[in-house]
């Protein structure tokens, strides 16, 4: 489990499951022809999410910013001659910020893709992908040993991609 504030109460409500923002992503892969390979990947996003204050009589409006930045390893290939399937696995480094806190700290990032090629060097993909990130505790916070102090994202993204 990981926990963005001390409170771990606060993203088991149902006011942080569901919110939605901004992402964009950018990865660069190089697999020569092969069926694996590697690369680079940058990723972005912004959220706006109303949480519940420290005594939970009101909601604040929080503004969530994630970016991250690594190497990562690309696995995959053609299942038909316009069809492409591909995994991409990368740790590397995040960074948090919200109207509170500012974090640096560990990121692992990984996406599922599918891609219908357009012609021979372009296409158009359908990505699921997936981010946590972990930091370090702020002073004074105490969790119990089977959670961390980090942020978590899932997202559905349309990509275009290009292949030289």
């Amino acid at each position: 489990r990981s926990t963005l504030f001390p409170y771990t109460t606060l993203f088991r409500s149902r006011s942080l499951s569901y919110i939605r923002g901004n992402a964009v992503s950018l990865s660069v892969t190089s697999t020569e022809g092969k069926a694996y390979g590697f690369g680079f990947d940058l990723y972005g996003s912004i959220t706006e999410a109303d949480i519940p204050s420290y005594k939970y009589s009101s909601y604040e409006k929080y503004d969530l910013t994630l970016l991250y930045l690594g190497p990562s390893a690309v696995f995959g290939g053609h299942i038909t001659d316009r069809l492409r399937m591909d995994i991409d696995v990368s740790t590397g480094v995040a960074y948090f910020q919200d109207n509170d806190y500012t974090q640096i700290g560990i990121g692992l990032k990984s996406a599922l893709g599918l891609e219908y090629m357009v012609s021979k060097n372009a296409g158009i993909g359908l990505d699921l992908l997936g981010i946590t990130s972990i930091f370090g505790n702020p002073s004074g916070a105490r969790l119990p040993k089977d959670e961390s102090y980090g942020y978590q994202q899932l997202g559905l993204m349309l990509s275009g991609r290009f292949h030289f």
